[in-house]
């Protein structure tokens, strides 16, 4: 899988995918706009807060068509969650930057979306009914970005940051939450996609044997076959790719998946599901489904002569099923 440096766009002037910018790269693209393909193009932003106390979840998806809002928030010392979900047909009243980091802006009766990019960081303020955040989140210089073709019509741009110090509060069914505690990990998405798709993920984070920082992003389905994925670790500040594609194997009576390399043994993770929460959006045209899990891993990752081990981190695993 070859590290690509010094490519800017995505797209060509036709709207035909860069050729170039295919492969992995440790900083965003500075463009990664798509301006055809209205319709079959897809672009979404989500956030997400994870400390020790609680895991926050917010996305916006923008499918052309249809605007979707959703929120999932779990209380683990009180063992509590908050569930929301919106969707807006035909909707530009969403306003979502193609740029990565950038802006986001919605007002309605009873929900506030103000996304605002700093010099080193970015500001978000989010309401919804009784659910009350701000949150100043650092960046780092360097995150995830993978460019995955399926061929020149199909394809899909990934930014990940992951562990970036933050500061802020939030305010939910009535307690009040330090977010200083908490890292923040951001998924930028923009892609041309195929009528059906499916991915599934696994995010976490913890402090090594070592004292280090070490954040873990797993995903696997849309990228198989390929030649590439999105499999990394991050140790402090830098980024670091696993080589092999991943699979997910669920043992449904224990409540546990096991998460492991395909071609080595760089991974070799258990996730035990302590809580779910499924979502749907169906219309005529279109089905998107959520399956969010938070759980605590344990096993080991390999880098190069290391084996690190994973002793009881919270973490967070996803499946998506869509027909768009």
């Amino acid at each position: 899988m070859r590290q690509i440096k010094n490519i800017k766009y995505l797209c060509n002037e036709n709207g035909s995918l860069n050729e170039y910018s295919i492969g992995w790269a440790n900083i965003p693209l500075k463009d990664c706009s798509i301006n055809k393909n209205v319709f079959i193009k897809k672009i979404w932003n989500r956030y997400m807060w994870i400390s020790k106390e609680f895991i926050l979840n917010f996305s916006i998806f923008d499918l052309g068509y249809v605007s979707i809002l959703n929120m999932s928030f779990f209380d683990l010392e009180n063992f509590f969650k908050v569930s929301k979900k919106y969707k807006y047909l035909i909707s530009k009243s969403i306003i979502l930057d193609d740029k990565i980091n950038s802006y986001v802006h919605f007002k309605s009766r009873n929900k506030f979306i103000n996304i605002l990019r700093s010099s080193n960081y970015i500001n978000i303020d989010l309401k919804w009914d009784d659910m009350d955040l701000n949150s100043k989140v650092y960046l780092d210089y360097e995150s995830l970005n993978l460019v995955v073709p399926w061929d020149y019509k199909y394809f899909h741009y990934t930014s990940k940051h992951m562990r970036l110090k933050t500061q802020g509060y939030l305010n939910i069914a009535s307690k009040k939450y330090n977010l200083a505690n908490s890292n923040c990990f951001i998924d930028y998405g923009r892609g041309v996609w195929n009528r059906k798709a499916e991915w599934e993920g696994l995010i976490t984070w913890f402090k090594s044997d070592k004292n280090e920082n070490i954040s873990i992003n797993l995903v696997n389905k849309y990228t198989d076959n390929t030649g590439l994925n999105e499999n990394c670790i991050k140790i402090n500040d830098k980024i670091y790719k696993f080589k092999s594609d991943i699979c997910f194997n669920y043992d449904k009576n224990k409540k546990l998946i096991n998460i492991k390399s395909l071609k080595n043994d760089e991974v070799n993770l258990y996730f035990k599901i302590i809580e779910d929460n499924n979502k749907s959006h169906n219309a005529i045209f279109f089905r998107f489904k959520e399956f969010q899990k938070v759980g605590i891993i344990f096993g080991y990752i390999k880098y190069k002569d290391r084996c690190i081990e994973v002793k009881n981190t919270i973490g967070w695993c996803e499946k998506y099923f869509a027909k768009w």
